[in-house]
Formats: structure tokens, C-alpha cells, sequence
């Protein structure tokens, strides 16, 4: 399957496109919010949204090494506040997708996670086995 530059699917068919649809509104939902350069501190702000009559900011809340299911990185926790929960993005530098996110609805019911469990590829700067 084909992505296009900006991590949308192309040439999907129609009895596929319901679960690439899942795809583009949780792993690739990431890319409406990274739409430019973005600074990787502690407390960057990296936009704003706009949840329901809700406006929160999206920002970096914590930085720090972590272990995931494909290795061991050094982190960005970008997060942002939805009635009583948190939701939560983990991105690394240098790969193009959140490894981890959990994400909750505005009545608080959990949406979504995933975690990024294996990857193939080039020795990346940051990550250890």
C-alpha cells in the first residue's frame, strides 16, 4: 500500500478503505498537528484544539528515555487534557509517527492506544535494543 507524502493512502480499495479509515484517525491522526517544524522541550506548545465547546493546547508535557515494545528511545510525551483525562502522544525524534498513543473521548471512554511493537530500519540516533 502506497502512502502519499503526507501520510495519507492512496490507491486504497473500497473493501479495504474502512480499516485504512481506522489507520488515518488514530496512528497517521498525528499528522493534522505536525504540519510544520515543531520544537522538541519540555513545555513547546504545538497548537491548539479544539475539542466541542473545549480549547485546549496540545504541548510537550514530559521528555526522558522509555522503554517500548520495538526498543528503548529517548522521548517527547506530547499530551492535552479531555474532561478528566489525558490523552497522550509519545513521538521520538527522527521517526515520522507517534510509537505510543492513548487517546479518550470527551465522556472520558478510552478511543484508542497503540504501541509500536517492532521496527525494521536503519540504525536511528537514540534508540538502543
Amino acid at each position: 500500500m502506497q502512502i502519499g507524502l503526507v501520510y495519507y493512502f492512496t490507491d486504497v480499495s473500497p473493501q479495504a478503505k474502512p480499516y485504512f479509515d481506522i489507520l488515518d484517525q488514530t496512528v497517521f491522526s498525528m499528522r493534522d498537528y505536525a504540519t510544520d517544524d515543531k520544537y522538541l522541550a519540555k513545555g513547546a506548545e504545538w497548537g491548539d484544539l479544539y475539542i466541542g465547546a473545549n480549547h485546549e493546547k496540545l504541548a510537550v508535557t514530559d521528555v526522558g528515555k522509555n522503554s517500548f515494545g520495538f526498543s528503548t528511545a529517548y522521548s517527547y510525551l506530547l499530551s492535552y487534557r479531555i474532561g478528566t483525562n489525558i490523552n497522550k502522544f509519545w513521538i521520538v525524534d527522527n521517526l515520522p509517527l507517534p510509537v505510543k498513543a492513548e487517546v479518550y473521548d470527551p465522556d472520558g471512554n478510552l478511543e484508542y492506544t497503540y504501541e509500536l511493537v517492532s521496527l525494521k530500519a536503519p540504525p536511528i540516533p537514540g534508540l538502543s535494543s
